[in-house]
Formats: structure tokens, sequence, C-alpha cells
């Protein structure tokens, strides 16, 4: 929340965005583990969120702006 309020213009509507996601995710992402789960079994769908999380890592730093280089 601190990072969208403080990059850029305009932060409230960065932190409502914020929220909105996280908001979604937590309504969304029961149903879709069970989803899942019922495709498939738990065990395997809870091993998909393992990797989700995994490769969001280095999603994440791809995000970081970029520092100003010192000479």
């Amino acid at each position: 929340m601190s990072a969208a309020a403080e990059s850029g213009p305009d932060p409230a509507a960065r932190v409502s965005v914020v929220a909105s996601i996280g908001y979604f995710a937590n309504l969304a992402g029961p149903p879709a583990i069970g989803f899942l789960a019922d495709a498939s079994n738990l065990l395997t769908a809870l091993w998909l969120l393992v990797v989700l999380f995994l490769a969001a890592v280095p999603a994440a730093g791809s995000f970081r702006p970029d520092r100003p280089r010192t000479v």
C-alpha cells in the first residue's frame, strides 16, 4: 500500500487499485483452489500455489524502479 501511495501521481487511485486486487484475491482465491482440487487433488492444487509464489519472486523484482547510478 505504501509503495502504491508513493509512486507517481494520484496516490488515492493507486491505493484503491491495490486494495481492489487484494479483495479480489481473497474472494476468488479459495474457490479457484477448490476448483483445481476438485479437478485433480488438493495436494496438486497447493503445489501449484507454491510454483506460482516461486515465479512471483523474480517477477516482483522486475517491477522495482531503477536506482540512480552514482559515479
